[in-house]
């Protein structure tokens, strides 16, 4: 309800508030010359919401008519339409339920194109041959957009939420077919050549392969519930979908490849981000390694260009890129983690993990000449473990709340298990890249042999996860009929790492857990208060 009035008000109000943004922005660039950090971060924070709103309101006006109030609350129709996706089906009611898109565009329908419409019709023998993506339907019915009382449901919300609006009541008539398949395109060639190399030599009754493809392709469908259940439970599901860590090892090993072939300066880069890409798109452009390879490439570009590159700023500008060309991607969990888990680990793991080296560093006062080999080994053990500490605590922390609203359920041992699984998960990436590498030059052999290794490598984690599992660390569980508010905790999060960047002192202060502690107890406060 919240999400459809704000949308309302921005739509009747959009040209003001762009107006009101823009004279807001004069305002801070002239009057905040000299550093006044918390008036201009709310004003910063102010100026951003109301022109993102604005945004997404015009975007929103060239997708639906939802807000349109010419336009009749419901509408006899018919329609050509294609199943886009399946739902799952509504057992109380013997529903058949997908998401639609029509096969033609009619101006006369006052439907957009890329509009996604959600359809439930009754089952039949008949139509449950054909109810399955790429189908086509003939069907005459009520379309109806989203009213306040269906988005006040959470069926309904989440739906709006991944760009549906509307739906389709009463079928009169409905008629399912299935059309003769197309070509595969070069990206489905291309996945489909890299699931027969990954699967080379498969045992039948390990669950290793599944994992191994999902951990690759990002397939995660493939996942058994035993396996999806574990890596849920132990907070380690994002190491078996393509994420930033993926992308960022496959780019730094090809990057490598090529400086074995002498190939080197910007030739690096101009050769790699083209397989990269490609690469991305075979897998279905998941939000997080479309973000890993949006500020791979900024990083480049940076470099081109001879300036010194920031994360954090190529991580904001790739987050604007990205929503920009799809702005509804600020609705995908997948987006969300995976910019939320970033920026924790840029603005509080890097930063902690200094702040621990310094404080257990005792060769602060030896001169670095008079060390022996031991102090070397000591310290830079200590620089690895708080490295994986502070980035798997990072992690964690940005990403309970969102994971609370996901699953309902999220348990400490994400933590330690990030911190023992990460080099190992890493070296199955890199298995797998190998596997890939050979089978496309045909050493289908090699391929195979690569491939057991790194199934080896997936059997002990398994192994290590199942011991982790009935170790009783402590979670926190979520009302599962209650919509967890995410975004309650993160905001001060994330404001109060602001607060300190921008005095590097307290950053370097025991005041660096102020921000997780804060978020850890907003937290537990929303879950215990009624």
């Amino acid at each position: 309800m919240l999400l459809f009035d704000g949308f309302v008000f921005f739509h009747r109000h959009v040209f003001s508030l762009l107006c009101i943004a823009l004279i807001l922005a004069l305002f801070h660039l002239y009057y905040f010359n000299q550093v006044r950090v918390v008036p201009s971060l709310l004003l910063l924070l102010l100026i951003t919401s109301m022109g993102t709103g604005a945004f997404y309101s015009i975007r929103l006006q060239s997708q639906s008519e939802i807000f349109n109030a010419s336009y009749p609350s419901a509408r006899e129709v018919s329609l050509s339409l294609r199943i886009t996706q399946v739902l799952a089906p509504n057992q109380s009611y013997d529903k058949l339920q997908a998401l639609v898109q029509l096969l033609e565009p009619d101006p006369c329908l006052r439907i957009h194109p890329k509009e996604y419409i959600f359809l439930s019709v009754s089952a039949s023998e008949s139509l449950k041959q054909n109810w399955k993506v790429g189908s086509h339907l003939e069907l005459k019915a009520l379309h109806r957009f989203f009213s306040e009382a269906d988005l006040s449901k959470s069926f309904y919300l989440n739906l709006y939420q991944n760009r549906v609006y509307s739906k389709l009541t009463h079928v009169q008539y409905l008629k399912a077919s299935t059309p003769t398949p197309a070509t595969p395109n070069f990206s489905r060639q291309l996945k489909q050549k890299l699931q027969f190399i990954l699967s080379l030599g498969a045992p039948d009754r390990s669950s290793s392969p599944s994992v191994y493809q999902a951990m690759l392709l990002g397939e995660k469908e493939a996942l058994n519930f035993p396996d999806k259940l574990r890596f849920i439970e132990t907070g380690t599901m994002h190491l078996f979908a393509v994420s930033g860590l993926h992308i960022g090892i496959i780019t730094l090993f090809i990057a490598q490849l090529f400086g074995l072939f002498g190939i080197r300066g910007y030739a690096v880069p101009a050769l790699t981000l083209p397989l990269i890409f490609i690469f991305i798109e075979s897998i279905g452009a998941p939000p997080s390694a479309v973000r890993a390879f949006t500020m791979i490439s900024l990083y480049w570009f940076s470099l081109l260009l001879r300036k010194q590159s920031n994360a954090f700023s190529a991580l904001v500008l790739s987050s604007i890129i990205l929503l920009i060309v799809h702005p509804w991607h600020l609705y995908s969990l997948g987006f969300q983690l995976s910019y939320t888990v970033v920026a924790s680990i840029l603005l509080f793991g890097l930063p902690l993990s200094a702040w621990i080296v310094e404080r257990t560093d005792r060769l602060a006062f030896i001169p670095e000449a008079d060390w022996t080999l031991l102090q070397r080994l000591q310290l830079g053990l200590c620089k690895s473990l708080s490295l994986l500490f502070s980035v798997s605590l990072s992690a964690w922390i940005a990403s309970l709340p969102i994971a609370l609203a996901l699953f309902d359920r999220v348990s400490t041992s994400g933590i330690l298990a990030n911190i023992l699984l990460i080099h190992i998960a890493g070296l199955a990436i890199l298995s797998g890249l190998l596997s890939i590498i050979v089978g496309l030059f045909q050493l289908t052999s090699l391929s195979e042999f690569i491939n057991h290794a790194a199934w080896l490598l997936l059997d002990s984690i398994q192994i290590l996860l199942s011991i982790l599992q009935k170790i009783p660390f402590p979670a926190f569980h979520s009302n599962p009929e209650q919509s967890f508010p995410a975004f309650i905790p993160l905001i001060p999060y994330f404001f109060g790492l602001f607060l300190l960047h921008a005095y590097p002192k307290l950053l370097k202060s025991s005041l660096i857990w102020l921000p997780p502690i804060g978020l850890l107890t907003l937290t537990v406060l929303i879950l215990i208060l009624p």
